[in-house]
């Protein structure tokens, strides 16, 4: 942060009496004893969120506390220990600071809108607390696309993990018989990887399907799938590139520069799912949104407020059901659970040499790990919504007792809603 500090008028009547500013991420409010002219250009914006608690009979507290510090003249340092409190009602000050910039650091000093005071009834305890967020350059376009870079990044890595490991025992020919375990493990490892780079930021969905199925139960807004979706596609196909750049050589030694999908040199598998040869369409079909349906279950059990789980520790349950759909399920149909895991590689491998056949073997196979998913994420999660009962739709009433004036007992539910008992 720069010596300069943000200020701001705070008026009443019309005639700014104090200024506000940060200083040592401390809100200093005190009288104004000087003034500014406004001189600059590149305008940056500060804004300070104050919140107070305060009891019923202590309203106007904090504006007098303001009123005090013009009287005695000395700057008022407002810190948390000022606001704790044990009462119920919780009112916020807003206070928007704007600074104006030349190469001497001019000050311009902005009066803000007055803020009303807007009490709000809450059954719990607060503390009081003040947040500054300070408005740089770019920053709200990179908070705007950073949830889609990071499905982006999360799954090119989950890809670029994957893939590579079903190269590594592809090309390694030396331990066939732990070939599968090895790819089972690499791909529950690369889905906790991927999960750990992108949940704080964009949720971790990672899968069109997922994504698809929150957005349906309302807990993710339509307006931002399509966004997912594309992030999620185009981080697949960047993750298969990174392997395929990768190990070129070993492409190349392995079927000599012929490109083939199934066979002796065949590679297809490396990137995209196959079903096993004596497969029925419909056992594939069940397959995918069978093992689709147990994974969306999984994530939600995870992230059931019940479980109350450290965040840490999400990303490993589900790259833990990952593994256990491969070593149990998922041998069938190649559990692609994940239509960006199955399509990005396939559109990779027809642009890097594959040429039409990854969408059209097996009689355009790929439509079942593309639309399957889905109808097997909204089935999970389905089931998990209407037979495992989350929390918040229990219709259970908590009622606190206090004594009434008149000497009787009255119950006040969480609502706010009295009555006689």
């Amino acid at each position: 942060m720069s010596n300069s500090r943000p200020e701001s008028h705070l008026s009443k009547g019309g005639q700014p009496h104090h200024r506000a500013y940060l200083r040592n991420n401390e809100l200093i409010i005190e009288p104004i004893d000087r003034t500014s002219t406004n001189q600059g250009s590149n305008r940056e914006n500060v804004s300070v969120n104050v919140s107070r608690v305060h009891s019923k009979s202590n309203v106007d507290g904090f504006e007098d506390n303001l009123h005090r510090a013009s009287s005695t003249g000395r700057p008022n340092t407002l810190r948390e220990s000022v606001f704790t409190t044990h009462t119920s009602a919780h009112d916020t000050v807003h206070v928007e600071l704007e600074r104006v910039h030349t190469r001497g650091i001019v000050e311009d000093f902005i009066d803000p809108k007055e803020e009303g005071i807007s009490p709000t009834r809450d059954f719990q305890t607060f503390l009081g607390h003040y947040t500054a967020t300070h408005t740089l350059p770019l920053y709200g376009l990179r908070k705007y696309f950073s949830e889609y870079v990071a499905e982006f990044f999360g799954t090119m890595v989950l890809i670029t993990f994957g893939n590579g490991v079903n190269a590594t025992t592809t090309f390694n020919t030396t331990n066939l018989q732990s070939g599968y375990l090895t790819v089972t493990i690499g791909w529950g490892l690369a889905l906790t990887c991927a999960l750990y780079v992108s949940l704080g930021v964009s949720g971790g969905h990672l899968n069109p399907a997922v994504s698809f199925a929150l957005a349906l139960f309302g807990r993710f807004p339509y307006r931002k799938l399509v966004g997912y979706w594309l992030a999620q596609i185009l981080g697949a196909i960047v993750g298969a590139a990174n392997v395929f750049g990768l190990f070129h050589a070993q492409f190349n030694a392995y079927d000599g520069g012929n490109r083939q999908i199934t066979g002796p040199q065949g590679t297809g598998g490396i990137f995209f799912t196959l079903p096993q040869a004596d497969n029925s369409r419909a056992q594939s079909v069940f397959s995918e949104i069978l093992n689709t349906a147990l994974l969306m279950a999984v994530i939600l059990g995870v992230n059931d407020p019940r479980m109350t789980p450290a965040e840490g520790y999400k990303p490993i349950a589900v790259g833990l059901i990952v593994i256990t759909i491969g070593m149990c399920t998922g041998f069938v149909s190649g559990y692609a659970i994940n239509p960006a895991r199955d399509f990005g590689p396939r559109a990779l491998t027809a642009m890097a040499g594959w040429g039409k056949y990854p969408f059209t073997i097996y009689s355009h196979y790929f439509v079942i790990p593309l639309f399957c998913p889905f109808a097997g994420a909204v089935l999970g999660f389905a089931f998990y919504e209407f037979f495992i009962v989350p929390p918040e739709k229990d219709n259970v009433t908590v009622t606190q007792t206090i004594e009434g004036e008149d000497g009787g007992i009255e119950g006040i539910d969480q609502a706010g809603e009295e009555e006689k008992v």
